[in-house]
């Protein structure tokens, strides 16, 4: 298979997430992402890995081309704040016709021994009801210390050109459920040709 760059421009854009439930206290991960024209990837995350961490993940975008067209983002990254470690991460994306298929990976190295190492991944499966509409059902996982979280979810949004906010439920049916709403925003840094 023949991997490309993804982009022919610079582009760039700010992700927000806010977790909040009745067992969850109110959390917000803001991302901030840059794309170059040769697919150069880079990312600033805050409290992602935890709570009051920053880090900054680097790496290069390859597009697959075909009827499944796929995205593989891999990087490396460190992790500084409440925790201070270093990150080796996979942002996968893929889609044929209204479906889409979405994962972010890592594994997350800790430099001190308080804090454990821990492998964490968010996927989507979901389909676009139309250029405006979309769902899914998500899945988050964690192991840390050997043991494993798993929580299911569901998610629904809207496209507003190139403004994105999504709704999010995860363990809906139990008594620990919580939610996450999402709003996320990208642009082209430079005019197309």
């Amino acid at each position: 298979m023949m991997l490309l760059n993804v982009s022919a421009q610079l582009k760039g854009g700010i992700e927000h997430y806010s977790y909040f439930g009745d067992n969850a206290a109110l959390t917000m991960e803001p991302v901030l992402h840059i794309q170059t024209a040769g697919g150069a990837y880079g990312e600033l995350r805050y409290n992602y890995e935890k709570k009051d961490a920053i880090s900054f993940n680097a790496g290069k975008a390859f597009f697959i081309p075909g009827k499944l067209s796929t995205t593989l983002t891999p990087m490396l990254g460190i992790v500084a704040g409440s925790m201070k470690g270093c990150n080796l991460a996979l942002n996968q994306e893929t889609e044929w016709r209204n479906f889409f298929f979405s994962s972010q990976s890592q594994y997350c190295r800790s430099f001190s021994k308080e804090q454990p190492d821990f492998f964490f991944s968010w996927s989507e499966s979901g389909y676009n009801i139309s250029p405006v509409v979309f769902t899914a059902i998500a899945l988050q996982c964690r192991n840390q210390a050997k043991n494993w979280d798993i929580e299911p979810g569901i998610m629904s949004g809207i496209n507003l050109k190139n403004i994105s906010v999504s709704f999010y439920v995860f363990n809906p049916l139990c008594l620990d459920s919580y939610f996450i709403a999402g709003l996320k925003y990208e642009c082209y840094l430079t005019k197309r040709k």
